[in-house]
Formats: structure tokens, sequence, C-alpha cells
């Protein structure tokens, strides 16, 4: 797990897209905690203070004061563990196994399979409910019968 984790600007308000770092209220090297203010963003509905999602050492502002940043950009880089000493560079050769671990017979077992398209879990929307029947929105049941049609004013009965 990455010590370093980066934090993107969230989003502020429905349907906004991007926001405009005002002030920043940290700097590199600075120490923060949990929930303290790191940076002023002003949005078209309002100006507020992003408050940080993890305890530690600022290593990295991604965007200066006065920049418009789309919502999910990465804005602020945080060493979660300052105190467990310097960061090693990644490494720059690939080993077969890609630097992952290999999965333990235990976690294989634990995976649950994603059902084949078009299975639909018992209980949910679509699927086979309890009785029998098919569970579905409040009030938008499934069809049992074809529409039937009022006859027009003045028009000839079809013949059979």
């Amino acid at each position: 797990m990455s010590r370093i984790k980066t934090f993107n600007l969230p989003d502020l308000g429905e349907g906004l897209t991007e926001g405009e770092i005002l002030a920043w209220l940290v700097k590199v090297g600075d120490t923060i905690e949990l929930n303290q203010p790191i940076v002023e963003v002003e949005t078209a509905k309002a100006a507020v203070e992003i408050p940080a999602k993890w305890a530690g050492q600022v290593q990295a502002i991604h965007h200066p004061e006065g920049t418009t940043v789309e919502v999910g950009t990465p804005i602020i880089a945080i060493d979660t563990d300052p105190g467990a000493g310097p960061l090693e560079a990644p490494s720059t050769t690939a080993t077969p196994s890609g630097d992952l671990p290999t999965p333990s017979a235990a976690s294989l077992a634990a995976v649950e399979v994603a059902p084949a398209e078009g299975m639909i879990e018992p209980g949910l929307i679509g699927g086979a409910a309890p009785g029998g029947r098919t569970a579905v929105l409040v009030g938008y049941g499934p069809r049992t019968t074809a529409a039937k049609r009022r006859p027009r004013k003045g028009a000839v009965p079809a013949q059979a």
C-alpha cells in the first residue's frame, strides 16, 4: 500500500465540473491533521474550504493559486506515514509477476465470480422475487395483458 495519497478535487455540488483554487492553507512540508482545512476553492455556487482526507505531511501541491481545476483532478499529495523514512524510488525493471503478490488459495476461494451477462440476482429489480413474481419498482408491475384502446368517435368498427 502506498504511503503517498493523492487527493483529487471533489465534486462540491450537483453539476459542478470545476473549481478555482483561491488559496492554499498549507504548504509543502507541513504536517496536517485529518479534516484540517487545506485549500479554499471557489465554484460557480460558493467558496468553500476543503478538509484533508488523511493526516500526514504535504509532499506536493499540484496546482498554484488562481488555477481552475476540473473535478477529479489531483490537487495535493500527502505522505500518510512521514516517520517511516525516505521514500523509495519506483523500480524501473519489471518482474514477470508484475510486482504483484501471489494470491493465496483462501483469498482466491473467497472471490465471487460475476454472473453471466443477463443474469439477475433474485430479489433485485427485474429478477425473480418470492412467490414466482418479478421484482419491479413500485407501481410499475409487469404487463400481463395487451393494451386495449377505446374506439375513436365516428370511426367505423374494424371487420373481424
